[in-house]
């Protein structure tokens, strides 16, 4: 069960977003919303409904077919979301999807998702920014880590094998993107 609920002035709220450190930013976003209502005088009740009703595709979002796919791409943002794995898939491995702009620190990533993955599929990344290859990627790897990995060139492809265990795609938005855009049509990834 991926919901969760915090109590906010006597009422039950349920958390939008299905990761651990979404727990936080909800209480955060009630007592900002009681303070507005106040200076403001709108009704907090419709603004706490329309809370739980908050959407932010690529981020712990779970795809149709059960894979989750999560935009993190920095190492507070990856701690952040094994530990929402572990918190909601205790003792779980995954199989990982990852790609990294050559910017970011995707071995300190890859160390953090070390923590749950049974074998990486290192893609590259399609945008104009450089990102790693995947033969980058798999060398970073081995430098700290013998857990299977393997290359590949097309992410469609990917998605569309057989996996033995869960699957998280992650390290970075833009493969968040690319990945939501083979699922959902562009005017509904906005609207998922």
């Amino acid at each position: 069960e991926l919901e969760r609920y915090i109590v906010f002035g006597g009422r039950k709220i349920k958390i939008p977003l299905p990761s651990k450190w979404q727990i936080k930013n909800t209480l955060l976003a009630c007592n900002i919303l009681k303070c507005l209502s106040e200076i403001e005088g709108f009704q907090l009740e419709n603004a706490l409904k329309g809370l739980e009703k908050t959407k932010w595709p690529g981020r712990f979002q779970i795809l149709p077919d059960g894979k989750i796919v999560d935009g993190a791409h920095n190492p507070q943002a990856m701690q952040e979301l094994v530990d929402s794995i572990k918190s909601y898939y205790p003792g779980g491995s995954f199989a990982v999807i990852f790609a990294g702009l050559a910017d970011k620190d995707v071995r300190s990533n890859l160390e953090i998702l070390s923590e749950i993955a049974s074998e990486f599929i290192f893609v590259s990344i399609t945008s104009s920014r450089r990102s790693f290859s995947g033969n980058d990627l798999l060398k970073i790897l081995r430098e700290f880590s013998q857990i299977p990995a393997r290359t590949e060139n097309n992410i469609a492809d990917v998605l569309k094998s057989k996996f033995n265990k869960p699957v998280l795609v992650a390290g970075s938005l833009y493969l968040a993107g690319e990945v939501l855009s083979l699922y959902f049509r562009e005017d509904q990834i906005a609207d998922i």
